[in-house]
């Protein structure tokens, strides 16, 4: 632990963005089990361009060239991407609702009437909760809001998860009394960009759990457990892939086979080169 600690000073002087990441991923929180799960009865398992857009980016690897652009808003990108967990609002939205998906698909084997995008808890258009449950704090309903935190944002500050917490907590406080009347308590559930979990989002899975272990015994819960946060982790994982891959430059169905070898899924053969690429052939 010592020496992991000295390597956390050494990276932190000479680069603080890889320093932040380190911390992300020694966190308890994070699951790393998509690493080296390739068995489907194991859980869900990452395409390979998924995959290694995710290690690439947990290496702190150069992804792009020095002068890369962002393909959605022209900025220059940094090597690493970090600028793609800021840009892609599309694939944040996507992966956002992913993530709320895989938590219900846990929540409900405790609660059957769990919903979803719940309107109508406030006198307003606001809808404080993605997941509405029975769930997630014992002896009242939850109202859930899923948040996921880019740590390089800005206004990030030194631990992302916790100032989104804030960010939602303040957001809806004045809707709590309208809340309270109706037996509903407010939680944001915050994960970072990276899979770390803030505290109030570890103890609302693990009420769950124990909700599920008091009905199948232990053994049964620990492996609902460990199966919940390789779903959740996978797919907080997917989203990040998808937002970094939608800034970096696109490549040519030929491009991605001289880089990967995968053969056209319908013929079975090259892919076709592009008329960009012949023209560069012909006047060459």
């Amino acid at each position: 632990m010592h020496r992991l600690e000295n390597l956390g000073e050494r990276i932190a002087e000479a680069d603080d963005r890889a320093a932040r990441r380190l911390q992300e991923l020694l966190d308890p929180s994070v699951s790393h089990t998509w690493l080296w799960n390739i068995n489907l009865r194991c859980g869900s398992r990452m395409c390979e361009e998924d995959f290694l857009i995710n290690i690439s980016s947990r290496l702190g690897a150069q992804m792009v060239g020095e002068d890369a652009k962002c393909q959605l808003c022209g900025e220059l990108l940094d090597r690493s991407v970090g600028h793609g967990l800021c840009c892609a609002r599309s694939e944040a939205t996507r992966g956002h609702y992913a993530v709320v998906s895989t938590v219900v698909d846990g929540l409900v084997t405790v609660d059957p009437g769990v919903r979803t995008e719940v309107s109508g808890l406030v006198p307003s258009a606001d809808r404080p909760a993605d997941i509405l449950t029975t769930a997630g704090v014992p002896g009242a309903s939850t109202a859930i809001d899923v948040t996921i935190a880019a740590p390089d944002a800005k206004a990030a500050g030194k631990d992302a998860c916790a100032t989104a917490f804030r960010r939602k907590m303040t957001r809806y406080h004045h809707y709590f009394p309208t809340l309270r009347r109706q037996g509903v308590i407010f939680r944001p559930m915050v994960w970072s960009a990276e899979g770390r979990a803030h505290p109030a989002t570890s103890r609302l899975l693990e009420n769950a759990i124990r909700l599920f272990r008091n009905r199948h015994g232990l053994e049964e819960a620990a492996a609902m457990r460990r199966r919940w946060r390789h779903e959740i982790g996978v797919a907080l994982q997917r989203r990040k892939a998808a937002m970094l891959r939608a800034v970096m430059p696109k490549h040519s169905a030929r491009q991605v086979w001289l880089s990967g070898g995968g053969l056209d899924d319908i013929h079975g053969q090259l892919p076709a080169i592009s008329a960009a690429e012949e023209d560069m052939v012909v006047d060459a």
